[in-house]
């Protein structure tokens, strides 16, 4: 994990979120996030709010107006490595810009989601292992964890994406596309394939000219 990108997220909003959580050996590792995602500060020392800023080059000067808090893991949000939620979530392929934020679809058993393709950023490292899941905490509530091989590498909480003028706006660029689709092949004749038992004219019978 590219652990300085995780700080660039949190320095760009000016927000971190420090998380303890004690896993299953009772040793406690420590989450970073800026509230819409979060990842582990693996093999690190314990951090504080202090040694937070040290370690990204906080200046004194955004400090001041820097929002940070330090707590335990959410109990709504499970990041073991392994849940019986845990769904396979595709990536379809796109990104779509909307309003100023690049959004990555993503599809799974369930239906589809949008997260922020930035999110992505301090893993992109990993990207050759790098599998997505959407799991379900017990009321129900989605979010994307990230993982290499059977770890977890970072979880990612989806954007509010269902609203009417993003849905419509999808709509009308995929009917304009889909018309322009069959404008091109209306002009452009299909290319017909080579057939293997014809002779040319200009060949002999043993294929020679």
């Amino acid at each position: 994990m590219k652990l300085k990108k995780v700080g660039a997220l949190c320095n760009s909003v000016n927000i971190y979120r420090l998380h303890d959580k004690v896993d299953s050996t009772g040793e406690i590792v420590q989450w970073l996030g800026d509230g819409n995602a979060t990842y582990p500060l693996l093999g690190l020392p314990y951090m504080n709010e202090e040694s937070l800023y040290r370690m990204f080059d906080v200046t004194e000067k955004k400090q001041d107006k820097a929002y940070f808090t330090h707590e335990a893991m959410p109990e709504a949000l499970d990041v073991d490595d392994v849940s019986k939620t845990d769904q396979v979530a595709e990536d379809m392929g796109i990104t779509i810009s909307y309003g100023g934020t690049v959004l990555l679809p993503l599809s799974y058993t369930g239906g589809i989601l949008y997260i922020q393709s930035k999110y992505l950023g301090p893993l992109e490292d990993q990207a050759d292992f790098l599998q997505l899941y959407v799991r379900r905490n017990e009321s129900g509530g989605r979010y994307v964890v990230a993982k290499t091989g059977m770890l977890i590498a970072g979880v990612i909480y989806p954007y509010n994406a269902m609203q009417e003028g993003f849905v419509s706006r999808l709509e009308e660029v995929a009917a304009m596309t889909r018309r322009e689709l069959e404008r091109c092949r209306s002009i452009t004749p299909p290319v017909e394939e080579p057939d293997e038992d014809q002779t040319s004219i200009l060949e002999g019978e043993d294929g020679e000219t």
